[in-house]
């Protein structure tokens, strides 16, 4: 039996404003103002399983140990749980470039000149900080085996510490609908009583879609509690959780986190 690290998945962050594709993939190239770095409860969780983050410019790429038996089959040594994700915070060192970026900036007015404008209608948010939430449940595949996580306004969202309390911002609603952003979440449904005026939230670290329900619909947000450290430039976290399908975590997944010019 022999071991060796071989590569899982990569992650690369890319913006519009970077027009060169790759002649022969078509895929853009990363942008240099980006770094990706896994938090400080997904390196000892890494550091267990025995996979090694390499960080690259404007991205990253994960290697996990693999073991090789006599008769040829091969295996992790070791993975996450079922359901458990890996958490990559993604950091601007130009921070400039949201001015024109969306969704913090938007496309000019024909009559306001040709620079992008900041957008004054970023939605509530009810943590401690916004941030953006991403993650690879959904993907869209793109030219070159690539895997597109979108970036827009429904993945702005913010992070807190647990436990948190969350204070309705409508008087009228009845429960709260907690849903976790991974494979297999159950949602549950909290009732408010009347007068609340917060409720504490002892939730496991994850990413949350909390809905305000006046009946069967409400306006909604995303929470993203955890109680590790991140830095104050933290833009937003990238969540990669065990692939669907026969490979899992081998399949070798090219991810990119995709920021569109205003």
């Amino acid at each position: 039996m022999h071991w060796r690290f071989d590569p899982l998945f990569s992650i690369a962050v890319c913006h519009s404003k970077y027009k060169d594709p790759d002649q022969e993939t078509g895929v853009p190239p990363n942008a240099p103002d980006f770094v990706l770095e896994p938090t400080p409860g997904t390196a000892e969780n890494m550091h267990r399983l025995g996979w090694v983050f390499k960080p690259e410019p404007g991205g990253c790429r994960i290697f996990g140990e693999k073991r090789f038996d006599a008769d040829g089959s091969s295996s992790l040594r070791a993975q996450p749980a079922d359901g458990e994700g890996l958490t990559f915070a993604l950091r601007l060192t130009n921070p400039a470039l949201l001015n024109e970026t969306k969704p913090y900036a938007t496309e000019p007015e024909a009559d306001s000149g040709p620079d992008p404008v900041p957008a004054d209608d970023l939605p509530h948010y009810s943590g401690n900080a916004r941030i953006l939430y991403l993650d690879n449940r959904t993907p869209t595949a793109e030219l070159g085996g690539i895997l597109r996580i979108a970036v827009g306004r429904g993945q702005l969202g913010s992070r807190a510490g647990v436990p948190f309390l969350f204070r309705p911002t409508n008087s009228a609603a009845q429960n709260l609908e907690l849903v976790p952003l991974a494979p297999g979440g159950v949602s549950q449904t909290v009732p408010i009583p009347p007068q609340t005026r917060a409720l504490e939230l002892n939730l496991s670290e994850n990413g949350y879609r909390l809905t305000l329900l006046t009946g069967n619909d409400g306006p909604s947000e995303i929470i993203y509690f955890t109680n590790d450290l991140l830095r104050a430039d933290t833009l937003g976290i990238v969540r990669i959780f065990k692939p669907a399908g026969g490979s899992g975590w081998e399949s070798g997944h090219r991810y990119q986190v995709f920021f569109e010019q205003a």
